[in-house]
């Protein structure tokens, strides 16, 4: 499972309060992606999660790279599957 996280940081903000807001961001939405996949996805299934504010175009490559069989994105905006 695949999500980019969108962090909304103050413009004024330290690398390190950035960082910081990066990876709660990252955190909560990966908390999110698995409850969603507890609700979809047969426990038997090993699924793989990578949540990153990273840009898709970026990561994707090497995303494709790795011996996934499936890569599945989906969006955690609370509009709908």
């Amino acid at each position: 499972m695949v999500h980019q996280t969108i962090v909304l940081t103050p413009r004024l903000a330290d690398f390190e309060s950035s960082k910081s807001i990066a990876e709660h961001d990252n955190d909560v939405a990966l908390q999110k992606l698995k409850a969603l996949v507890e609700e979809l996805i047969p426990p038997n299934v090993k699924v793989s999660y990578y949540v990153s504010e990273s840009n898709l175009q970026l990561t994707l490559p090497e995303l494709l790279a790795e011996p996934y069989e499936n890569l599945i994105f989906v969006g955690l905006k609370g509009t709908g599957f």
